[in-house]
């Protein structure tokens, strides 16, 4: 069975994937159902997690008939717990699972047995209290409790649409792609979320259309404006200096020899100026000063490494003396009789 804790209590191995389930069914009809105590309760729970009711419920019937005492204790001699709540596990896994990442509904039901019903305080992963109820072994209703909040994911098998509605109306489902009968929807902590069946399919959410076209039409006009600008600007910037340089490359070079030499050498000594002017200028912009080293702040407290390794040492050590001290006074005492 050990190969089989993907299957349960983990959740590697799940109806989603038929081949690792069919698999697993192989591994669990070879080893068949005769245990006692929880070896019983084991195979109880695997059964209900492949889906496969009618073999869950033929091990409980083992269960009720063989695997417990009158008095309803298990019957692993002399007596072992894990039997009785691994058998109210695998009856709460045969009406609602979530080890897979959504909530499912009554995954285990029985042809012939418990065929009309009701469960309410079921709590599934996230921290979902789950509240069902079945007739002639289909789901009929269900209602959620979202105690944190979050999103709510669902599976109704018997179901094709899934409608839901909290205490405003109705809520704004999105269906799960490529999965009959399951949605997804967000909660808020506190509200109880009723579940019917639907004859029409969930309409998408308006807001995330709207948004990707938002988003869309933004980033489809920036991207044409950068486009149109860049190539805008490419084509002004090449004709320009093709013109310019046609038609001005003469004038330039004979009215501008003169007044760019004359212009080049003001600029230059001006600039030499400001740059000595500025050699005095130290970070903080006080001509002729230098900022002094500021020295450096001493702590306001001093740290302390944690003295817990050192107390336990201590205690250690304190344990142990007292451990020698002991034993040589037993010692010393069995001399002195002697």
């Amino acid at each position: 069975m050990s190969h089989l804790l993907g299957l349960f209590p983990g959740d590697l191995v799940n109806v989603d994937n038929e081949a690792y389930i069919n698999a697993a069914k192989v591994s669990l009809e070879n080893r068949g159902d005769n245990a006692t105590g929880w070896g019983i309760a084991q195979r109880l729970n695997a059964w209900a997690r492949t889906g496969d009711g009618n073999h869950a419920y033929k091990i409980i019937d083992q269960f009720v008939k063989t695997g417990i005492y009158s008095n309803l204790w298990d019957s692993h001699p002399p007596f072992q717990i894990d039997g009785n709540f691994g058998f109210t596990s695998g009856v709460a896994e045969m009406l609602m699972q979530s080890n897979a990442g959504y909530i499912n509904l009554l995954p285990a039901m029985p042809e012939n047995a418990w065929q009309t019903g009701s469960v309410s305080g079921l709590v599934a992963r996230g921290n979902f209290e789950v509240s069902e109820s079945w007739a002639d072994g289909t789901l009929t209703g269900a209602k959620i409790l979202s105690q944190n909040g979050g999103t709510c994911t669902v599976q109704a098998s018997d179901w094709e649409y899934i409608s839901v509605s909290d205490s405003r109306g109705n809520v704004t489902v999105t269906p799960v792609e490529g999965k009959t009968g399951r949605v997804s929807f967000e909660t808020v902590a506190g509200e109880t979320y009723t579940l019917t069946e639907s004859t029409e399919a969930p309409v998408p959410p308006e807001t995330d259309d709207s948004e990707s076209q938002e988003t869309g039409d933004s980033e489809s006009q920036e991207t044409g404006d950068s486009e149109s600008q860049e190539t805008g600007e490419s084509e002004s910037q090449e004709t320009g200096e093709s013109e310019s340089q046609e038609t001005g490359d003469s004038e330039s070079q004979e009215t501008g020899e003169s007044e760019s030499q004359s212009t080049s050498e003001s600029e230059t000594d001006d600039t030499n100026e400001s740059g000595e002017a500025g050699s005095d200028t130290n970070e903080t912009g006080t001509p002729g000063t230098s900022a002094p080293d500021k020295p450096d702040k001493p702590s306001d407290s001093v740290q302390t490494g944690d003295t817990a390794p050192i107390i336990a040492f201590a205690l250690v050590l304190f344990v142990s003396a007292a451990e020698i001290a002991t034993i040589l006074f037993v010692k010393a005492r069995k001399r002195q009789r002697r």
